[in-house]
C-alpha cells in the first residue's frame, strides 16, 4: 500500500531505515562546482534563485545542493528578493531533523548551511513572512526558562535585524493555541496553516499588529481528506494545498479559486495541469513571494523525494474554467 509518509503532519513523523543512499558529497560538490562555472558564464536573464527557471513542465530543483540522494528535503520558503531559500533537511541515518539555508551571491546559489538561529535539535517547517523580516517555524529547542531539549514542537519566530536574525521568541496565542505548522502569508498579512490542534486549514488576519483568531476556510477546501500544507497565493487569488485520494492512496496538490465575493471554488485536483504521473506523489505546495513559481514535494517513499518547482502560467487556464462554472 502506497503511502503519505511523513507528511500528514510534524507530530506523526515516522521513519523506517532504509541502505546506503547512492549519492556522495563529492558528487554534491561536482554539481555545485559545475554550477559556479555556469552562472558565471551565463548571461542568461531566466535565473531565479540561481537556477534556469522551468517553464510548463515540473522541473527538479537545484539538484546537487538542495534536492539530494543523501538526504529528505522538503517544506521550503524563499525571501521576498529571492536571495535565500530556506528548507528543511531529513538525514535517514540519524532521523534528525534540520533548517538548512541556501543564499544567492552573483546569481549563484551557495550550498546550504545551518542558519543562526539553528538550535542543535530537530527544527522544521520555516516560513518566511511576506516581507522578509521575520522567519517562522518548529523547534524542540528548550523552552524559555529551561535548559532541557522539549520532547514536543513549539511554534517559534525570528526576527531579522541589521545585524542578522534575532533571539528565537515563542510565538503568541491566539494563533499559537491552534500549534500552527506549514504557514503561509498573504500580502495583506493574513496568515494560513495547517493547525495540529484542529483539522483543516486556517486563517488568521493581521489587524493592529496582531493577528486575530483564526477561523477555518470553508468546506469548499476542508472537504479533502486530510488536507494539509497550505500555500496562499501573494494577492489570496487561490489557494493550493496537498491532500490523500483514498482511491488512488496517493497524495496529491488540489486548487482552490479566490471569487470576486470571497467565496471560495471546490478544490480540485492539479495532477492532469501540472502532467503528473500515475505513480507521482505530491506534497506541501509553496509559492515564491512574487507568485511566479510554485515548488512542492515529488516522492515515491518517505525517503525519495525532491523539491520540484514549475511556472505559475499553468494555473491559467484552469483559473479560467473554475471561475466560470
Amino acid at each position: 500500500m502506497k503511502t503519505r509518509g511523513f507528511f500528514r503532519s510534524i507530530s506523526e513523523s515516522v521513519f523506517i531505515s532504509r541502505p546506503a543512499f547512492r549519492s556522495s558529497y563529492s558528487i554534491v560538490l561536482l554539481l555545485y562546482l559545475i554550477s559556479i562555472i555556469s552562472g558565471c558564464s551565463s548571461s542568461d536573464n531566466s535565473l531565479y534563485l540561481g537556477q534556469v527557471t522551468p517553464g510548463m513542465n515540473v522541473e527538479v530543483f537545484a539538484p546537487g545542493i538542495v534536492s539530494t540522494d543523501q538526504y529528505k528535503e522538503f517544506n521550503c520558503t524563499i525571501s521576498p528578493d529571492g536571495t535565500e531559500f530556506y528548507f528543511t533537511r531529513v538525514d535517514p541515518s540519524t532521523m534528525k531533523f534540520r533548517i538548512m539555508c541556501c543564499s544567492v551571491t552573483d546569481g549563484v546559489l551557495s550550498l546550504p548551511q545551518s542558519p543562526g538561529f539553528a538550535f542543535d535539535c530537530n527544527e522544521t517547517s520555516p516560513s518566511l513572512s511576506i516581507d522578509g523580516k521575520r522567519l517562522y517555524y518548529a523547534s524542540m529547542r528548550p523552552r524559555p526558562g529551561g535548559t532541557a531539549v522539549s520532547g514536543n514542537f513549539n511554534n517559534w519566530r525570528v526576527t531579522r535585524g541589521a545585524d542578522g536574525w534575532g533571539e528565537a521568541e515563542l510565538l503568541n496565542p491566539p494563533v499559537s493555541l491552534y500549534l500552527p505548522v506549514y504557514m503561509s502569508f498573504a500580502k495583506s498579512g493574513t496568515l494560513y496553516f495547517e493547525g495540529l490542534a484542529q483539522s483543516g486549514i486556517m486563517y488568521s488576519e493581521f489587524a493592529n499588529e496582531v493577528y486575530t483568531q483564526p477561523r477555518n476556510l470553508p468546506e469548499e477546501i476542508n472537504y479533502l481528506k486530510n488536507v494539509a500544507h497550505p500555500a496562499i497565493a501573494p494577492d489570496e487569488s487561490y489557494i493550493i494545498v496537498d491532500a490523500y485520494d483514498e482511491k488512488n492512496e496517493l497524495s496529491y496538490l488540489y486548487i482552490s479559486f479566490r471569487k470576486s465575493d470571497g467565496s471560495w471554488t471546490k478544490a480540485v485536483s492539479l495532477r492532469s495541469t501540472i502532467k503528473a504521473a500515475d505513480s507521482d506523489v505530491h506534497a506541501i505546495p509553496k509559492l515564491t513571494p512574487d507568485g511566479k513559481y510554485l515548488f512542492f514535494e515529488r516522492y515515491e517513499d518517505p525517503f525519495e523525494s525532491d523539491i520540484c518547482w514549475i511556472s505559475t502560467e499553468v494555473l491559467k487556464g484552469l483559473a479560467s474554467t473554475q471561475l466560470n462554472k
